[in-house]
């Protein structure tokens, strides 16, 4: 069995988040090789590759790759919820008695490979494989293919997954990755390994933590860091030498969502730590903050809107 698309589709039925939690810390803790691929950590935390070829364009190629009459095809696209379902069960898992299966993250990294070719090769690969891949890795893989591919985990609860295993708290697994000189090859190995400073890079409790004078310089043209009022983001503000963090009282590193605060400080300011709540300027409020914080990636674009 492949042990990590089989976490990845149990994970989709859970709910709870302590219990997605739980199942996360003992896949980590369990699996064959000792630690996870780099590969699969990527995954877990919603890191996935962009999508490769539009659903439309694998649905017109489903009669070739299933190998069946298109009326059937298409009468089973409206009994099943949905066109990568229907496609999926359709077609047949070939049994080759391979005692090395390829896993979800091999089968990823070869399809990765024609994502700059024409899609001819990427249709003669699928004809070739597809039907050869178990109906857990299938289902992932032509979610991830089309693009449609939502993570299971947040990135606070894959860090105290992390933390579980390694005995150390969610927020030290997050600094951790974040201070990882190259966080897409990160194994669980780069989380052992304790950072230059970590302590001091760390959140104090909430409320439990002194406020000094750096609000003002928090203020930029979108946000602003501010006292007393209940519509804001609370966040602690931590600068040791030249790192600076922004952590919520959830206690999810969310740095790299507000770049245009931390810019705001100069580098010859004295270390601190600070409690505010970050609160924006404009009339969409709160949706606007939970905006920025959905987004994967935040560009000048986004702070420039």
């Amino acid at each position: 069995m492949n042990e990590l698309a089989y976490l990845l589709s149990r994970l989709g039925t859970i709910q709870d988040a302590n219990r997605k939690i739980l199942v996360t810390a003992q896949y980590l803790s369990s699996i064959d090789s000792g630690q996870p691929s780099a590969a699969a950590l990527k995954l877990l935390s919603g890191d996935v590759p962009k999508r490769i070829i539009q659903q439309k364009k694998l649905q017109s190629w489903a009669k070739d790759l299933v190998g069946m009459p298109e009326w059937l095809i298409e009468r089973s696209y409206a009994e099943a919820s949905t066109f990568l379902e229907a496609f999926s069960l359709l077609l047949h898992h070939e049994e080759l008695n391979d005692t090395n299966p390829s896993s979800l993250e091999d089968i990823l990294e070869e399809i990765e490979s024609y994502r700059d070719q024409n899609e001819v090769a990427l249709q003669s690969f699928l004809k070739e494989k597809v039907a050869t891949w178990p109906n857990e890795v299938r289902w992932l893989v032509l979610k991830i293919l089309v693009g449609s591919f939502r993570p299971p985990l947040t990135e606070n609860q894959l860090m105290s997954s992390i933390g579980m295993v390694l005995g150390i708290t969610a927020e030290k697994a997050q600094l951790r990755r974040l201070l990882h000189p190259v966080r897409i090859e990160m194994t669980m190995d780069g989380f052992i390994k304790t950072p230059t400073y970590e302590q001091a890079l760390l959140p104090d409790s909430f409320p439990e933590i002194r406020v000094i004078d750096i609000i003002d310089e928090c203020a930029t043209a979108d946000f602003e860091l501010v006292f007393g009022k209940k519509n804001g983001l609370e966040v602690q503000l931590v600068k040791n030498a030249n790192r600076i963090l922004i952590w919520t009282k959830e206690g999810d590193l969310i740095s790299e969502k507000f770049p245009e605060i931390i810019n705001r400080i100069p580098d010859a300011f004295p270390s601190f730590k600070c409690y505010g709540q970050i609160q924006c300027k404009s009339s969409g409020g709160i949706d606007v903050l939970e905006a920025r914080l959905a987004k994967k990636n935040v560009s000048n674009n986004d702070i420039d809107s």
